[in-house]
C-alpha cells in the first residue's frame, strides 16, 4: 500500500501478488478479495481495463461468498468505474446499485451496532444510579436519626423556600410553553407547504418516470430491429466469404504451375481485400514473346499468378478483390495476354474506366498493388511485373544469378541462401501522376530449386512485439532465409506461427489482410 501512495505500480503490484498467494495458501478469502480489488485498481490505472475487470469480479465472487458488504460495496465500485469507461451503461448501473445497496447495509450494521452500545451503557448508568441511591438512603435514614431535631427546626425555612422556587419555576414554564407552542405552529404550517411541495414533485417525477419507460420501451425496440438487421449483414458476410473462397479456389491450376507451393492467406475481417490468382494455358499456349524455342507450343508450358493488396479491408476490399480477378480473366484467360508488364497497364486500364476516375487525390487511393509472375516452364523464363509489391527470388549462395543491365535489385544473404529482391514500379494498379508509363517487364532466368515468392504488404506492416513496432521488410526477408530448410507447407505454417506470435507479443490486433504465394521451381 506505501508503494502504491507513492505510484511506483510495479513495486506495488509485486508486493500485492505476494500477499495474495500467502492469503490463498492460508485460506484467507478476505486477504484473498482485498488484494483482488488492489491488483485490479492497478490494472485500471495502467488502461488494461480487462485484467482490472477479471480481479475485481474475483474480489466481488469471493466477497458474496463470505457474505461481507463492506468488500461487496468497493469490489461493485470499482467494476462501476470500469463499465463505465467501457461505455458498458447496463453492467455500469447494475455494478452502481449493487454498491448503494451494500453501503447502505455497512451502515445500518454500524448503527445497529451503536445504538446496542448505548443501550448496555444506560443499563449500566441505571444500575449505578439505583445502588448509589440505596446508599444515600441508608446515609439519609442514619443521618435522620441522628439530627432529626434539626430537621424539624430547617423545614418550615426549606418549604417556604421551596414554594418559592417551584412558582418561579411555573412561570417560566409557562413562558417557555407558550413560545414553544408558536413554534410549533410555525414549524405547522411550514410541514404543509413542504408537504404541497412534495406533492407537486412526485407528480413530475412520476411524469419522469412514464418518459423513461416509454423511451426505454423505444430503445428496446431499436435493440431488437439492429439486432435482426445485424444478423442479416453477418449472413451476408458469411456467404459472400463463401464465393470469394469459391473464386479463389484454383487449386489445379496452381498445382500446374508447380506441385510445391503454399499459399498464407490470412484475411483481417471475414473477406479480404488481398487475392491470389493463377491460370495455366492447358491444350493451347498462345504465344508470348520470351519463349525462343519449340516446346513453347507445348500444353500447359505457360504458367501465369498474381498476388495483390486492394484498397480497404472487409467487405469493399472483397468487391475491390472480385473485380482484380474478373479482369485477369478477361485479360489473360479470354484475350491471351501474357506479357507482365502489358498485363498490369490493360488491368490499370480497366480500373481507372471501371471506377471512372480523374486524377484526384482521393479517387487516386483506389486500385492495388500488385506482383504478377509468367513462367515458360520448358526453359525456366520468368518474367515479373508488379505494382508497389516486389519479387523475392531465393536460391542457394553458390549459384550465381544472371541479370540484364540495369536491373533494380536487393540481395540479403545467409549463410547458406541468398534472397534477390526484384523491385517493383513505383506506382499502383489505379488512377496516378505516372499512369502514361509503362510496368517494367523482368526477364529472370531461373534454376531448379528457386523459390519464387510474391506477397501483400500485411504481414511485414503488422505491429506487434514488445515494443510494438512494425514487423518491417528486414525482419521478413531475414525469417524466410532462415526457414530455407523447410519444405514449403511447413515454411506457410511458420510464417503463420510467426506473425501470430508476433501479434500476440504486442498490444494491436491484425491490422491488414496477409497473403503470402510461394512457388518452387
Amino acid at each position: 500500500m506505501l508503494f502504491n501512495k507513492q505510484k511506483n505500480t510495479k513495486e506495488a503490484q509485486k508486493w500485492f501478488e505476494k500477499a495474495l498467494i500467502l492469503f490463498t495458501k492460508v485460506d484467507n478469502k478476505l486477504g484473498m478479495g482485498g488484494c483482488y480489488n488492489n491488483i485490479g485498481d492497478l490494472y485500471f490505472k495502467n488502461n488494461q481495463v480487462e485484467k482490472a475487470k477479471e480481479f475485481h469480479n474475483k474480489a466481488l465472487e469471493l466477497s458474496q461468498e463470505l457474505g461481507y458488504p463492506d468488500m461487496i460495496s468497493s469490489s461493485s465500485k470499482y467494476l462501476y468505474n470500469i463499465y463505465l469507461k467501457s461505455k458498458n451503461y447496463k453492467n455500469a448501473l447494475e455494478s452502481y446499485t449493487l454498491y448503494v445497496t451494500m453501503k447502505d447495509s455497512v451502515s445500518k450494521i454500524e448503527n445497529k451496532k451503536l445504538a446496542l452500545k448505548q443501550q448496555f451503557q444506560y443499563e449500566y448508568e441505571k444500575k449505578e444510579t439505583e445502588l448509589k441511591l440505596e446508599q444515600e438512603k441508608t446515609n439519609l435514614i442514619h443521618e435522620q436519626q441522628v439530627q432529626r431535631q434539626r430537621i424539624i427546626i430547617i423545614t418550615t425555612f426549606i418549604i417556604i423556600l421551596v414554594v418559592v422556587v417551584f412558582s418561579i419555576f411555573l412561570y417560566n414554564r409557562f413562558k417557555i410553553i407558550k413560545k414553544q407552542k408558536n413554534i410549533i405552529e410555525i414549524q405547522k404550517r411550514q410541514t404543509e407547504e413542504q408537504k404541497i411541495i412534495v406533492e407537486e414533485k412526485n407528480e413530475e417525477l412520476n411524469q419522469l418516470i412514464e418518459e423513461i419507460e416509454a423511451q426505454r420501451d423505444q430503445i428496446e425496440e431499436q435493440k431488437q430491429k439492429i439486432e435482426a438487421t445485424h444478423h442479416e449483414v453477418t449472413s451476408s458476410i458469411a456467404y459472400a466469404e463463401r464465393i470469394q473462397n469459391a473464386l479463389f479456389d484454383t487449386s489445379e491450376q496452381w498445382q500446374a504451375i508447380s506441385p510445391e507451393h503454399f499459399i498464407l492467406f490470412k484475411p483481417r475481417d471475414v473477406v479480404s481485400g488481398d487475392f491470389y490468382w493463377a491460370h495455366s494455358f492447358q491444350g493451347h499456349t498462345p504465344s508470348f514473346d520470351f519463349a525462343q524455342d519449340d516446346q513453347a507450343s507445348q500444353e500447359g508450358n505457360l504458367c501465369i499468378w498474381a498476388a495483390a493488396d486492394c484498397t480497404g479491408h472487409g467487405v469493399p476490399g472483397a468487391f475491390m478483390s472480385m473485380l482484380g480477378v474478373s479482369f485477369l480473366n478477361e485479360i489473360v484467360v479470354e484475350g491471351n495476354e501474357t506479357n507482365a508488364g502489358k498485363i498490369l497497364d490493360k488491368l490499370r486500364s480497366k480500373i481507372i474506366q471501371s471506377f471512372k476516375q480523374q486524377n484526384t487525390e482521393y479517387e487516386r487511393k483506389d486500385g492495388m498493388d500488385i506482383a504478377i509472375c509468367v513462367l515458360n516452364k520448358s526453359n525456366n523464363v520468368l518474367q515479373y511485373a508488379g505494382a508497389y509489391n516486389p519479387l523475392w527470388l531465393v536460391r542457394p549462395i553458390n549459384s550465381l544469378l544472371e541479370l540484364e543491365e540495369g536491373e533494380k535489385i536487393k540481395i540479403t544473404t545467409s549463410q547458406t541462401h541468398q534472397l534477390i529482391e526484384f523491385k517493383a514500379d513505383r506506382m499502383p494498379i489505379g488512377k496516378h501522376f505516372k499512369e502514361n508509363i509503362s510496368f517494367t517487364t523482368h526477364q529472370i532466368q531461373l534454376q531448379k530449386g528457386d523459390i519464387i515468392y510474391t506477397f501483400s504488404d500485411g504481414f511485414q506492416d503488422q505491429f506487434g512485439g514488445v515494443d510494438n513496432n512494425k514487423y518491417l521488410s528486414s525482419s521478413m526477408r531475414k525469417f524466410i532465409l532462415n526457414i530455407q530448410n523447410l519444405p514449403l507447407n511447413l515454411q506457410k505454417d511458420a510464417l503463420s506461427n510467426e506473425h501470430q506470435q508476433w501479434i500476440k507479443a504486442g498490444t494491436s490486433n491484425q491490422i491488414d489482410d496477409v497473403c503470402i504465394v510461394g512457388i518452387k521451381i
